[in-house]
């Protein structure tokens, strides 16, 4: 009897908890959907820098930046942005690179035509005047920097320097030349003879021979 009892109660704890499984489970109470925020890297601090700076460069360098101009910056991630950043700084120092290197042979040359003609007997004055006015030698010098332009990458200061150095050569080679000419115009200096001593003259005044 004690057997049967117990098994009845084994079954009726199986099936409260099968009607337990098997009822329906409460509906969540409905609230306002929070907003999702927005993310992170759309609006970060270095992401609107680097959009801002291509927006600069675009506006300070339109003629070689146009291919640029359509391009929407916003849909770009950050690191096509910073790709494309980094190829636009390269675009506007590459020609700045060329004349940088074209300036430094220039300049190369200038240096050799200032000893030559200085300490040689060598006449090549206006050598470098002539080869920047010769076309196809600016032409090869152009050829010779792209040719190097992977293994030398020129930072603004330097070129500045370059340009700077350049122009103090030019103006000093232009300067030395004027003044070879004034000084080639100017009247021989009159030979000065020895002073006669004192005395002399006026022992030979044509009043003293006159009262002989």
């Amino acid at each position: 009897m004690s057997r049967e009892r117990v098994d009845l109660s084994a079954l009726m704890c199986d099936i409260v908890a099968e009607s337990a499984d098997d009822a329906p489970e409460p509906e969540p109470e409905w609230s306002m959907p929070e907003p999702e925020p927005e993310p992170e890297e759309k609006y970060g601090q270095d992401r609107r820098r680097q959009i801002l700076m291509i927006q600069m460069y675009l506006n300070e360098f339109p003629d070689k930046l146009s291919q640029y101009k359509k391009t929407d910056l916003e849909s770009l991630t950050n690191d096509e942005l910073a790709k494309l950043l980094e190829e636009i700084k390269y675009l506007i120092g590459a020609k700045g690179n060329v004349s940088a290197a074209v300036r430094g042979m220039l300049l190369g040359l200038g240096a050799l035509e200032n000893i030559a003609t200085t300490f040689t007997p060598a006449k090549i004055n206006g050598l470098t005047q002539t080869i920047s006015a010769d076309k196809d030698a600016m032409d090869d010098m152009k050829a010779i920097a792209l040719k190097h332009a992977d293994m030398v990458a020129v930072e603004p200061e330097v070129r500045l320097g370059m340009r700077i150095l350049s122009s103090a050569l030019m103006l000093h080679t232009i300067n030395s030349q004027r003044e070879a000419v004034v000084a080639a115009k100017a009247p021989p200096p009159e030979p000065q003879g020895m002073a006669d001593p004192p005395g002399i003259v006026d022992s030979a005044t044509p009043e003293k021979y006159a009262a002989l």
